[in-house]
């Protein structure tokens, strides 16, 4: 406790900069928990050994590392700003899901939603970065959005669904992971 202590006081920011951190790792989750939902056993209890694990380093790191480095509490000014961005963000994103969700299911293209929201999720990566001043965040916002349309392209020439969705899924999982990884290997 008294590591973690002196790693506040050390860093003002840090509390700042973990929250995002493990809100990635967990919508990592979220996307790995998709990829794997229908796998038979044993693979599924083998995927959430793994899923654990990666999660469990993930963490460790995280809060070992702390803010990243440079990172400082940001002003009430600054603050205000960005969680205001970030809100504006975060509503444009959801209410574009909410959207593709509607028409994807008007015109019978549900199995085009996850690549849809692959694509949401990264573009809102995009401004993210810039206005965070992480970098890392382009890439995975890229990654994401290259990985839903490669998705939605292989569907479109009528391949197997599942296989797809899964592969696209747990890419989308280890892209959020690795922005996690990237952002603690350069932390504090």
């Amino acid at each position: 406790m008294a590591a973690l202590k002196s790693r506040k006081e050390a860093h003002p920011g840090w509390r700042w900069g973990v929250a995002g951190r493990l809100v990635g790792m967990l919508f990592g989750v979220v996307w790995a928990a998709a990829a794997t939902s229908h796998w038979p056993q044993p693979a599924h209890t083998i995927a959430w050994a793994t899923i654990a694990l990666i999660v469990a380093v993930l963490a460790t790191h995280v809060f070992r590392q702390g803010a990243q480095p440079g990172m400082e509490k940001p002003s009430p000014q600054q603050r205000r700003r960005g969680t205001r961005g970030f809100l504006l963000l975060l509503v444009a994103e959801v209410l574009a899901m909410n959207l593709a969700a509607m028409l994807l299911d008007r015109y019978h293209g549900l199995d085009y939603l996850m690549p849809a929201v692959a694509i949401i999720v990264g573009l809102h990566f995009l401004p993210m970065a810039p206005m965070l001043r992480l970098p890392v965040y382009r890439g995975a916002g890229l990654l994401m959005v290259a990985c839903g349309i490669a998705a939605a392209a292989a569907l479109a020439t009528g391949v197997a669904v599942a296989p797809v969705l899964q592969a696209m899924e747990l890419a989308c999982a280890l892209t959020l992971w690795g922005a996690v990884s990237q952002r603690s290997r350069h932390a504090g």
